[in-house]
């Protein structure tokens, strides 16, 4: 694991992994609403639960349309923040790096460990991808549907060019390529 590379998109050079935020209250507290749903408290039914939170309440937004820049990485709790309400539903904006880095914190803050959540970025695209046992999962947060089933990195990541990996984020660090 590396340090990280800058992100230049904002007023200055912010690192890339210091947009994995599980310690901000924000995210502490979606997390602890997020495990007060659960019928059975396991890892697996943790990160089903806050992949579906990311999934149907982050609405994909373009930071063109959104915030009238090229690009503008939201942090998590920016993420959060981004609110629109909705015959009593909640609604939050973003795109595939903002979802994806509130998806890794919101994972980290349910207890799955650090060294099993990372943010998969290419040229044009950002993802998760969780660790259970010895497979790598990939977790498409510009999803609007409910998860169905885990889906292999192995088999994605690569594969198509939008998952052509460029840099892996994790919280304490960052990997580059494969």
């Amino acid at each position: 694991m590396n340090s990280c590379m800058t992100y230049p998109a904002r007023n200055h050079e912010t690192i890339l992994n210091s947009f994995i935020t599980p310690d901000d209250i924000a995210v502490k507290n979606v997390a602890e609403d997020i495990k007060n749903t659960l019928v059975r408290d396991n890892i697996e039914d943790r990160i089903v639960a806050a992949f579906n939170f990311v999934a149907l309440t982050v609405v994909y937004t373009s930071d063109k349309r959104q915030f009238g820049k090229g690009e503008w990485w939201q942090y998590p709790s920016e993420t959060l923040g981004q609110v629109a309400t909705t015959s009593n539903i909640t609604i939050l904006y973003g795109d595939c790096e903002d979802s994806s880095f509130l998806l890794a914190s919101l994972l980290l803050a349910l207890g799955v460990p650090k060294s099993n959540v990372r943010v998969g970025i290419s040229e044009v695209h950002a993802w998760v991808e969780c660790k259970l046992g010895h497979n790598w999962y990939l977790f498409e947060t510009t999803s609007d549907n409910e998860m169905s089933s885990f889906i292999s990195a192995s088999s994605i990541v690569g594969k198509r060019h939008i998952y052509n990996v460029q840099v892996y984020v994790y919280q304490d660090g960052c990997s580059y390529g494969k």
